[in-house]
């Protein structure tokens, strides 16, 4: 292929075709605790795509009668269906979208930040390898091991959401995860103290080391760590409150029963240096910064993908095409690769050059009534055609991608795609055998 030039282009890394074209070993390991969210990414990619967009409008089905009169939904819905009221149509299908949507990144991004905060414990140069039950039950077990009852221990693990446990020597590591200690409103800091409250109560058989961790370090001094502590032991029975806080304050880890010590850390670094110091480890600054430069690395290949948040842009604007219009850019899209005999279904081993190529090929052919890029410069517009075509060849190889990155069998069924080919297949081998 001719060598393009992708100066025109703005960058796009899609870890999915990444790990399609199976090139580096360390995109493997960041999909592993990126699953979650790049699951919503495929589910998108799949309705974007499957029928031309069609199945966007799908998640109007899923709402409750309840919306329908809290938000006036019902009304909007009744609408356009008496007088095709465009408006108001679009607000029915979208906000059910968005829903969606919104609901999702919330649950997904507590799962991909804890699979993030396994694999910075578990790199083999921190030393630390604590053991991380997997499943419910598993948990159950560490607590009934702890306090003595296993009623006490379901009762816990029902009511508290625990970010991460594990297990280091003999010490039990209660990891409670906040993006930022100003973060959650009201509810997020009384949230912090019930379960702390609660062990503090039991008599306990081992160490627990309860670790409120803040993903982001501010430069300078956090302003919200002293609401924060003096929020968190406000509610906790305490006989010196005085001395603990000042200690917390100092960003040392405070003693507050037999059994039980607490910490707030910000950051990787504070977090890996207070386990060193809990654990007795021996602070190398030479392997510390090994580590840190590894992690930092790390960091860096998670915060520069592009699979979610560009398949949900896309998805936003097609949707809105779909109820202005009656069609997408994917169905106009389509069309010219058609006529040009162009199939993306080839450009996976050099997704780049392939598909800026083919933007730059079709864009001429997209003109008046068809352009419904929602965008003025002709740059932005083979841009956006691009990323188009960099997502349908996700969606080409979407069966691929659900096997590599291991998707469960509830989000399998939300993939169209693959019910349809699992219906033709069926149909099919009917036809075949009678």
């Amino acid at each position: 292929m001719k060598k393009v030039d992708n100066s025109a282009f703005y960058p796009r890394k899609l870890l999915i075709l990444e790990i399609l074209r199976n090139k580096k070993d360390e995109i493997h390991e960041i999909i592993s605790n990126l699953e979650s969210p790049l699951k919503l990414a495929l589910i998108l990619i799949n309705a974007i795509f499957t029928e031309n967009g069609k199945h966007l409008k799908d998640w109007a089905e899923t709402l409750d009668e309840t919306k329908k009169v809290a938000f006036g939904l019902g009304s909007a819905e009744r609408l356009f269906i008496e007088f095709s009221d465009k408006l108001a149509m679009y607000s029915f299908y979208q906000f059910a979208f968005q829903q969606f949507v919104q609901s999702s990144f919330r649950a997904r991004q507590g799962k991909a930040l804890e699979e993030i905060l396994k694999k910075i414990l578990t790199i083999e140069d921190v030393g630390i390898s604590p053991e991380i039950p997997s499943s419910k039950n598993e948990k159950i077990e560490l607590f009934e091991e702890l306090i003595g009852s296993k009623d006490k221990a379901k009762d816990i693990i029902n009511k508290h959401d625990i970010d991460l446990l594990a297990k280091i020597n003999n010490k039990i590591i209660i990891l409670q995860m906040r993006s930022r200690d100003d973060t959650g409103g009201a509810t997020a800091k009384p949230s912090l103290a019930e379960l702390l409250r609660k062990l503090k109560d039991e008599n306990l058989s081992k160490e627990i080391f309860y670790i409120i961790y803040i993903w982001v370090k501010p430069d300078t001094e956090p302003q919200q760590k002293i609401t924060l502590i003096n929020k968190l032991l406000s509610m906790i029975n305490l006989e010196d409150r005085t001395d603990v806080k000042k200690i917390l304050k100092q960003g040392k880890v405070a003693q507050i029963d037999k059994n039980l010590k607490i910490c707030v850390v910000y950051g990787a670094e504070e977090l890996i240096r207070t386990l060193w110091n809990e654990l007795g480890i021996e602070i190398n600054d030479k392997k510390y910064e090994k580590i840190l430069d590894k992690y930092k690395r790390y960091l860096d290949l998670l915060s520069t993908w592009d699979d979610l948040w560009l398949s949900y842009a896309v998805a936003t604007l097609e949707l809105e095409n779909l109820v202005k219009y009656g069609r997408t850019n994917v169905d106009i899209i389509s069309e010219k690769l058609s006529s040009m005999n162009l199939r993306v279904s080839e450009c996976l081993e050099n997704y780049e050059e392939c598909s800026a190529k083919i933007s730059k090929e079709i864009a001429p052919l997209i003109k008046d009534n068809e352009d419904l890029i929602p965008f003025n410069s002709i740059g932005d517009k083979i841009n956006y055609i691009r990323d188009i075509l960099l997502l349908k060849i996700i969606y080409e190889h979407i069966e691929d991608a659900v096997d590599k990155i291991g998707i469960d069998s509830e989000t399998r069924k939300r993939i169209k795609k693959l019910q349809i080919q699992k219906d033709r297949f069926q149909t099919d081998k009917t036809k075949f055998f009678n």
